[in-house]
């Protein structure tokens, strides 16, 4: 019985994964899903005001990678914002923005153009499918923060530009041309 239920469960697994996969191919689909309410008006704001993360934006845009960008609060009192591959395949990848919104909305904006950095990173990376092949692209384009008792980080210089570039535009509020 368990073994029948486990089998029926892949398979509908299966079933799930192909249909979202197949969704996610029309040219119309929303790239960036950002499932906080929170941040849902911030990143709006940095979109007006950051040409630096419109651009961004339009890349991740144009690419096959779906971002799901949610709140979240970290054990670790350095980290501030951590992007995650979930799962690759043919047509899409999907991957995972979290980021601590308990920070003051400047550290959130510079935070949030850090890690839309890191997306763009993965989406013009075509050869990225899964965890492996994400850890070939940071070796190569980055370097390692951490990585012996507790998961693998990884840094580039670029995203640590980057959101503080985000931040320095979306500061000054001018509307971006």
């Amino acid at each position: 019985m368990a073994t029948s239920f486990r089998r029926f469960s892949a398979s509908l697994l299966s079933v799930l994964i192909l249909l979202a996969a197949q969704s996610a191919r029309a040219t119309d689909v929303e790239r960036i899903r950002i499932e906080s309410t929170y941040l849902r008006p911030l990143v709006a704001g940095v979109t007006a005001h950051s040409q630096t993360f419109r651009r961004l934006v339009d890349d991740i845009q144009r690419s096959d990678v779906i971002a799901y960008v949610t709140c979240e609060h970290f054990r670790s009192s350095t980290l501030r914002g951590r992007t995650r591959f979930v799962v690759g395949g043919r047509e899409v990848r999907y991957v995972r923005v979290e980021v601590d919104c308990m920070q003051p909305t400047a550290d959130v904006v510079a935070i949030i153009g850090h890690e839309f950095r890191h997306l763009a990173e993965i989406a013009g990376a075509a050869t990225v499918m899964d965890e492996r092949s994400l850890r070939t692209l940071y070796m190569s384009i980055g370097f390692q923060t951490c990585g012996f008792w507790r998961a693998e980080q990884f840094e580039t210089s670029e995203a640590e530009r980057t959101g503080e570039r985000v931040r320095r535009e979306y500061a000054g509020r001018m509307p971006a041309h």
